[in-house]
């Protein structure tokens, strides 16, 4: 090959790698600007679809009812299910998603009209948290629970017609000693089933879903020896599964404030 031949050959090429590096270089812009409009889209896109049950792991079943993942879930969906500002916001995106609180069954929901249960359970009383379903009784005293895994055609139209069951099924109060700590995943793991328990009788009872109110007496001593001031207030404590999660200083009780001799 003559030099003249060589050299216009070393020419082509490096004019064609030009070309190829240039083309190789458009490429790339057009691919990130592309991808940056596709995140900006992606972006906005997640922007609009922040609802508010965001962040919570909670879906609607088939049968119609709320499933938790966790504990910390239904505690927090509740929170704003039981707050004026974001309650309808909440029942309005459950409901588009298939949930009818127990409310909406007159025939089934509780007596008391100011039920916090009939927010939470559905039209059938069911409810689910850490793979356990639950049945709660029209008079809001005892809750049936039954494990996902066993759940078939037969234990669940049991669980929902209350027919308790010992080799699959738990029932226990509602309302729990106040005194003594419950954890329901706990309790659940230790009595997968066969625990029937009775009425609790216990002076102070924390429910699932509301609030204690328990009236404080205080004598305090004054500066004048053998003299208190008597002071009586309602202390008020709010459960949200059985979960406290705040408490506060209510009313004080008629006639109550003033000195006396101390006790």
């Amino acid at each position: 090959m003559s030099i003249i031949s060589f050299t216009l050959l070393f020419i082509i090429k490096i004019n064609f790698m030009k070309k190829m590096k240039k083309t190789l270089l458009g490429s790339i812009l057009l691919c990130g600007i592309f991808l940056s409009s596709c995140k900006k889209d992606n972006s906005t896109y997640q922007e609009n679809e922040i609802t508010a049950t965001n962040n919570i792991a909670v879906s609607v079943t088939p049968k119609g009812y709320l499933k938790f993942t966790t504990t910390k879930d239904i505690v927090e969906l509740s929170k704003k299910l039981f707050d004026p500002k974001t309650k309808e916001s909440v029942l309005t995106e459950l409901t588009e998603k298939g949930f009818k609180n127990r409310k909406s069954n007159i025939t089934s929901y509780s007596s008391n009209p100011t039920s916090p249960y009939d927010l939470i359970f559905n039209s059938d009383g069911l409810l689910e948290v850490e793979n356990v379903i639950m049945k709660i009784t029209d008079d809001d005293k005892f809750i049936y629970t039954l494990k996902e895994k066993q759940a078939n055609s037969t234990t669940f139209n049991n669980l929902v017609k209350e027919v308790f069951d010992t080799l699959t099924m738990n029932k226990i109060n509602v309302d729990r000693n106040a005194v003594s700590p419950f954890n329901f995943a706990e309790f659940m793991a230790l009595n997968p089933n066969g625990q029937q328990e009775v009425l609790s009788k216990a002076i102070l009872r924390k429910p699932m879903f509301g609030t204690t109110d328990v009236i404080i007496t205080q004598w305090v001593p004054t500066l004048t020896p053998g003299t208190c001031y008597f002071w009586q207030s309602h202390y008020i404590t709010v459960y949200v599964f059985w979960v406290k999660t705040d408490s506060y200083w209510g009313d004080d009780v008629p006639n109550s404030g003033y000195t006396a001799p101390c006790p």
